[in-house]
């Protein structure tokens, strides 16, 4: 636990090592800053709970990255918040898909990801409130994207939902910017307000097709 007031820094972090590991960090107000990758759940099961004015900080970041592993993080309350300084891989590696990975976010928390962020089949991303903001946001390979709330912004790169029906709708109002020329191209339908409301903005010459 690092809490108000804690400092850590470390070179490189993995939560859940082995097959057999559990792993587990709260950072509840306090600072975790890794100058390396950090990956929650590599082989075992990793939890990385964010929370209180929290902050976490790293190159590129993995949730449950190797076959077999399961691993989440949790976002939420005002001034948490987790930056990506590279990609963010949910579900898999850089290239594989691997085990099972879940990115919580909710009332206020924040993630930034200065390059793309991967959902693989076994990733989910459950966006209910606070904002994410990536460069690319990259669903082809058919992760679980629940987004009922909050905000997800796609600054400059591509954002694809993946091929099923985007549909976005909550009592959360969740609103997807697209900006500084960023582009979406849709394979299938888009709602925007199917039974409550939801928010699509295309700005700064962002563009859809």
């Amino acid at each position: 636990d690092v809490d108000s007031g804690g400092v850590v820094n470390t070179s490189y972090g993995v939560l859940g090592n082995g097959a057999s590991a559990i792993g587990s960090v709260m950072v509840n107000g306090g600072t975790w800053t890794d100058g390396g990758d950090l990956l929650v759940a590599l082989y075992g099961d990793g939890t990385l709970d964010i929370q209180g004015g929290g902050q976490v900080s790293n190159l590129t970041g993995y949730i449950g990255g190797g076959g077999g592993s399961a691993g989440a993080v949790i976002v939420r309350e005002a001034g948490s918040s987790w930056a990506n300084a590279g990609d963010l891989y949910i579900g898999g590696s850089d290239t594989l898909p691997g085990g099972a990975g879940e990115l919580n976010v909710s009332t206020s928390g924040s993630v930034n990801v200065g390059g793309r962020l991967k959902l693989w089949s076994g990733g989910a991303l459950d966006l209910i409130g606070g904002q994410v903001t990536t460069k690319s946001f990259d669903n082809s390979a058919g992760g679980t994207f629940s987004f009922t709330g909050g905000q997800l912004t796609v600054d400059a790169g591509t954002f694809d939902p993946g091929l099923t029906t985007l549909t976005l709708d909550g009592v959360g109002n969740p609103t997807l910017n697209l900006q500084n020329g960023a582009a979406a191209n849709f394979t299938n339908n888009v709602i925007v307000g199917d039974s409550q409301s939801a928010t699509l903005n295309i700005n700064s010459n962002a563009h859809v097709t």
